[in-house]
């Protein structure tokens, strides 16, 4: 008799693999698609430029984060939060309240 518990079980290893290898064609197919345009799409996209041959696509100097401006006020945060520096990145639960060194917990 037809038991579709074990039929399921005996396939469900190869339509997994089926799908991990359909989903990396798909990310290979986008990173050929936006890094050297193949295959060509609809709205083609300007090529990468290498300016030192490393192999590595260059950022455009519009596309590098840059640090805020020192005197913009938005990110000044002693005026946002007074107080909060000297403790922003100490861990309130291993802090030692009775004012002796700091000692790791269980030794």
């Amino acid at each position: 008799m037809f038991d579709l518990g074990t039929y399921l079980r005996n396939w469900e290893p190869r339509m997994l693999s089926i799908l991990r290898i359909m989903v990396g064609l798909l990310y290979m197919q986008h990173g050929l698609n936006k890094l050297l345009d193949f295959p060509p799409s609809a709205n083609p996209r300007p090529c990468v430029k290498e300016a030192d041959d490393d192999g590595l696509p260059d950022l455009l100097n519009e596309d590098i984060p840059t640090r805020p401006d020192p005197t913009d006020s938005r990110f000044d945060l002693e005026a946002i939060a007074p107080g909060v520096w000297p403790t922003a990145f100490s861990n309130p639960f291993l802090l030692n309240l009775d004012g002796g060194d700091w000692t790791a917990p269980g030794l």
